[in-house]
């Protein structure tokens, strides 16, 4: 934060806050948590003093298993919530500059920016993603305990792609089979399909309960998560016998994977290593029809989305 130039960073109910502090965030839901004064939840940091966190009673009551070292203000449902945290935000100093991690609700960055002054916030997702980057050996010994979940989930569900099974019965089996395997919940949504087309089986479709036709490949796409951090998993199974040219596609991504992982070395930019996996791929005269970029970055929390070809970052030894 001193080499950044911040004074103060506030960080919402987020996995920066439980990396930070152990705040446990809850699992993620179709709907919508409605606590009164839930805009204020969240943890204070400074360089050299202990986090202030501030959270809505109902967020302690049931939500805060383990209470945080530092000071907990809580808000009750009858107090002032904008005084409160007014108050809290007001004795932390002056602050010439302030953080606003990424997952922080539009009304608390507008009532920090009032007490603080709008040109001295700055979003602060970067300091605490420096830090999240570079793993620590009990770190991936936990992401590795996420990936064994997805790893016995699919090699239970792998017999049961046969012909007229449907795509929302292998959903049920694999969250059933990550659970069974010690996972929290899945990571995302799972997602099982057997194409992109508009005629494809998807379990995000109408056709969810379509029986599968003999020869055609499911792609699964689903993830764990053990002790806060997630797995990122993608397999492809065929029903019955592959049609033709599904085998030397298969070898084409093995050797694909086998250059990445050889190219993943410490100081080698991401792009480096996104060209090493394409290039058995661009040798079959495929380039044209791969449409993804290496990558999904995964601990936790599991990011998709940005492509890999002009990353300039460098690797780091556990990145």
């Amino acid at each position: 934060m001193r080499e950044e130039g911040v004074d103060v960073l506030f960080v919402g109910l987020s996995s920066d806050l439980e990396y930070l502090s152990g705040v446990e965030r809850g699992i993620p839901f179709f709907g919508q948590s409605s606590y009164p004064h839930g805009w204020v939840a969240g943890g204070f940091f400074r360089p050299d003093a202990e986090p202030v966190f501030v959270l809505p009673r109902m967020v302690v009551v049931f939500d805060l298993p383990v209470r945080p070292e530092g000071e907990v203000v809580v808000v009750d449902e009858t107090d002032d919530g904008r005084a409160v945290f007014e108050r809290v935000a007001k004795s932390l100093g002056a602050g010439a500059s302030v953080a606003v991690g990424d997952r922080v609700w539009a009304e608390t960055t507008i009532e920090l920016g009032r007490i603080f002054g709008l040109e001295r916030l700055r979003t602060g997702a970067a300091l605490v993603n420096r830090l999240r980057r570079v793993k620590t050996e009990a770190e991936l010994d936990t992401m590795a305990r996420a990936c064994r979940t997805v790893e016995a989930a699919m090699a239970a569900v792998t017999p049961l792609v046969q012909p007229g099974v449907t795509m929302a019965e292998l959903r049920e089996e694999v969250e059933a089979e990550l659970r069974e395997a010690g996972s929290l919940t899945p990571s995302f949504a799972t997602h099982i399909f057997t194409g992109m087309d508009a005629d494809s089986l998807d379990t995000g479709t109408a056709t969810a309960r379509a029986p599968l036709p003999d020869g055609t490949a499911v792609l699964f796409d689903f993830g764990g998560v053990v002790d806060g951090y997630c797995s990122d998993f993608g397999r492809t199974v065929v029903a019955g016998e592959p049609p033709s040219g599904f085998l030397v596609a298969h070898e084409a991504m093995l050797a694909a994977f086998e250059a990445g992982r050889a190219a993943c070395r410490p100081g080698v930019l991401a792009r480096e290593v996104n060209t090493a996996c394409r290039a058995p791929i661009e040798a079959r005269a495929w380039a044209s029809t791969s449409a993804t970029a290496w990558g999904t970055a995964s601990g936790s929390t599991c990011t998709s989305g940005r492509s890999s070809h002009r990353r300039t970052r460098r690797l780091s030894r556990r990145a």
